[in-house]
Formats: C-alpha cells, structure tokens, sequence
C-alpha cells in the first residue's frame, strides 16, 4: 500500500515537474522572441539616428556654406590665443611626422605608387632648362606674319603646364598615398588631407606664375604690358607663400581634434588677409591690371563705379 502510494506520488510529482517545464519554454520562447523584436527596434532605431545625424551633418554644411554673415565657430578670444602656441607645438611634434615618413616608407616598399612618380618628376627636372628654352622658341616667331602659327601658343600652355606639374605631381601623390593608407595615423591622413587640399591650388597659381614669366605666354603670345606681368608675377608669389601653408596648417589642425580651433582660425585670418591684399593690388583702379583700360575708358561705368566694385571685392 505504501509502495503504491510512493509510486502515485511520484507520477504526480513527474507530471507537474513536466508541466512546470512545458510552461517554462513556452515563457523562454516568448522572451526570444520579444527579444529578437527589441534587437530589431533597436537597430531600425541605429539607423534612423544615423540618417538624422547624416541630414544634421548636411544642413549645417548647406547653412555654412551659404549663410555666409551667419558665424559658424566662435570667435578667438584670450584663451585661443595663448593655446596657439602649445597648438603649433603639436602640429611640429617630430614623433607626429616620424610616423607620416614611415608611412610614406611602407607604401612606397608595399605599393610602389611614389617609385614611378618620383622617376617621372625627377626626369621632369632633368628636363627644366630643355622645357624653358623651348618655351622662349615658341616665342621667337610670334608677331611674325610669315612664321606665326596659333600651334606655338598651344606648345607654349603644354610647356608651361609641364614646367607647373613637376612637384605638384609628387605632393599630391604624397598626399593622396597618407590619406588612404591603412597604416596612416590620424595626424598623418589629416597631413594628407592638407596636402590634397592645397596641391589643385598650388598647380594653378605655378601654372600661372610660369604663364606671367618675362618670356611667358601672357608677355610674349597674349603681349600683355610688363607692367601688368610684373605686378601679378609678384603676387602670385606672394599668395604661393604665404596663403598655400596657412592652408595647410588651417585643414591640418581642422582635422586633428586635440586643437582647440586657435591655429585653424589664425591661419584662416592670415589666408584671408593675403587675398584680400592680393585682389587691392591687383585690381587697384589706378595701378592695378585695369589701370590702361580705365584710363582708356574715363566715361565707362566700370570707371565710374571703380570705388564700390573695388571696396566690395576686397571686403567679399
């Protein structure tokens, strides 16, 4: 009777133990589920933030760059200026460029790209004194109603393109190679980054400076004065020395967000400064590029208006 009993008890025991099991994995399965559904809410949700953050992104890039009397940074006060210096001590920091050199290196031992292009700048330089004495000879027969052909002024803008890309080719190679690598650090694709930046500019103010040469395109196949010539050669170069690396520096330190905004916005205020002494000197009404014609065209409105397009452009 006893053992009957045990036995009762224990199919009973065994049936709600399997019930209670039954209703466990159905609850587990419940929980797999909701959760699969929360992960799913969880990445729809990833998603649509990052889309918003993206269309943030956007707007405020569309608003900075039309928005123009809108600041977009804050101003530079006490506190910027006396971090400028600890700032240019990072952007010199010799371990910083230690690391753009051995990245150069690698790339250059595992993706030879620099190889070639430094064979083609090194025959290009081997060539200079051969390109500017061809130059000259495009210019020899201009003017000449026997000799001159319009191909001496298309050999003469090939000449001088070639004599522009010669190291312009190689730094933006250079920069290109730090702002892909995998092996660049940050501080060396914010290098190349500038690199990149500056190097379109620098091909076409060279090219320039190579068109207003004594024996250039501008003086010798368009017979621009030497005055005019003279006076854009000259700033030319001084836009070439001074605004190129306060390019550089502004994207670099852009870039690299240890640095405060100091350096950035100093050299943004340099670059801006040259290029508005750049425009008031070239486009000065009485000893600018439009001197000869204005005072050609006395009764012009160009003339006439000479005092507000000037001062408007130099503040623009």
């Amino acid at each position: 009777m006893v053992v009957d009993e045990s036995v009762y008890d224990q199919e009973n025991i065994k049936k709600e133990l399997y019930e209670l099991a039954q209703s466990r994995l159905v609850l587990l399965d419940k929980a797999i589920t909701t959760n699969s559904s929360y992960l799913r809410a969880l990445a729809e949700l990833d998603f649509s933030q990052r889309r918003l953050a993206d269309a943030v992104k956007e707007y405020v890039e569309f608003l900075d760059e039309r928005l123009l009397w809108i600041r977009n940074v804050t101003a530079i006060d006490i506190d910027k200026l006396l971090s400028i210096p600890k700032e240019f001590a990072l952007l010199l920091s010799p371990k910083d460029w230690r690391d753009v050199f051995q990245t150069l290196t690698y790339e250059a031992l595992h993706k030879p790209v620099l190889i070639p292009v430094f064979i083609v700048v090194v025959v290009l330089l081997a060539w200079g004194r051969k390109l500017r004495t061809a130059l000259k000879a495009t210019g020899k027969r201009i003017g000449k109603v026997s000799a001159d052909r319009f191909l001496y002024s298309v050999q003469a803008l090939l000449i001088t393109l070639l004599l522009a890309v010669t190291w312009r080719l190689l730094l933006g190679t250079i920069g290109a190679e730090l702002l892909t690598s995998l092996e660049s650090s940050p501080f060396s694709k914010a290098v190349g980054e500038g690199i990149v930046t500056i190097v379109p500019v620098f091909l076409f103010l060279r090219a320039f400076y190579y068109l207003c040469s004594p024996y250039g395109i501008a003086k010798v196949h368009f017979r621009w004065s030497k005055v005019i010539v003279n006076l854009s050669r000259n700033q030319i170069k001084l836009v070439m020395i001074v605004v190129l690396p306060s390019a550089f520096v502004a994207v670099v330190s852009i870039r690299i967000s240890t640095l405060g905004g100091g350096t950035s916005q100093l050299a943004f205020m340099v670059l801006l400064l040259t290029l508005a002494y750049f425009i008031s000197r070239i486009l000065h009404p009485y000893r600018g590029v439009l001197k000869s014609y204005l005072s050609r065209n006395p009764r012009a409105w160009l003339n006439r208006l000479r005092h507000v397009w000037y001062l408007s452009l130099i503040h623009i």
